[in-house]
């Protein structure tokens, strides 16, 4: 699945830069990181909807050309990594089980990478400050993480448990805005927010049988990247 989603990734940057060269337009590629932030379901601390996830982090590269400033199109790809809060999700296991003392629990952070191509826009306000936004649709892939579980019962002993990932992907979409400066023709700096919103189907697997759960992924990122303008002379957005 990974090597399916660089390859739509790879894919959408060339689509989106093969004719940026040759235009009179504005065109641009940029790196970024920063702070996920999961919210709604997906940072919940329940054991039957919640996921238990904590702020992680982010990181992407995106482009485009403004075929007819202040719109163009392009594409971004990321990657999202959101730790687990272990020490909850221990605590709301022992209370939800009267015969377990205490459990240890090791848990991977979940995954979520995106390869996304869509409307962008970008309009000079002040200077050289201009604001900016995109609407954009792609693959959305998502993987929970591997965990194993130390677990002290009464009467009985330790008992270890491992969880084994799963993984799911699906059509998506993302939202994003935010304010880009201008240091030079060349780059400038880019403040962004982007919303991610969807539901997942994890199918695992476990000595008696395979089960399914539909887990809600939904984060927002806030990033800081540099923005490196393909074509100096002409980047004046209107």
């Amino acid at each position: 699945m990974r090597a399916r989603l660089f390859a739509f990734c790879s894919t959408f940057f060339i689509l989106s830069f093969t004719f940026s060269p040759a235009q009179k337009n504005p065109s641009f590629i940029a790196v970024r990181g920063g702070a996920s932030i999961p919210f709604a379901e997906y940072h919940l601390k329940k054991l039957d909807k919640g996921s238990f996830t904590t702020t992680g982090f982010n990181v992407s590269f995106e482009g485009s050309w403004l075929f007819k400033p202040p719109f163009g199109i392009g594409a971004a790809a990321g990657l999202n990594l959101h730790p687990v809060d272990v020490g909850m999700l221990g605590w709301e296991k022992v209370k939800s089980d009267p015969f377990l003392d205490d459990t240890y629990i090791q848990s991977d952070p979940y995954q979520v990478m995106t390869a996304m191509a869509g409307i962008y826009f970008q309009k000079s306000v002040w200077k050289k400050f201009s604001i900016t936004g995109k609407l954009l649709g792609g693959l959305m892939w998502g993987k929970t993480p591997y965990q194993l579980n130390k677990s002290q019962y009464y009467g009985v002993g330790l008992i270890y448990e491992e969880i084994t990932p799963a993984n799911d992907y699906k059509f998506s979409w993302q939202a994003g805005t935010g304010i880009r400066y201008d240091i030079s023709p060349c780059f400038g700096l880019a403040l962004d927010a982007e919303f991610f919103y969807d539901k997942f189907r994890f199918d695992f697997d476990s000595q008696s049988g395979s089960y399914t759960i539909n887990k809600m992924i939904a984060f927002i990122n806030t990033t800081f990247g540099v923005r490196f303008n393909l074509d100096p002379k002409n980047y004046k957005t209107k």
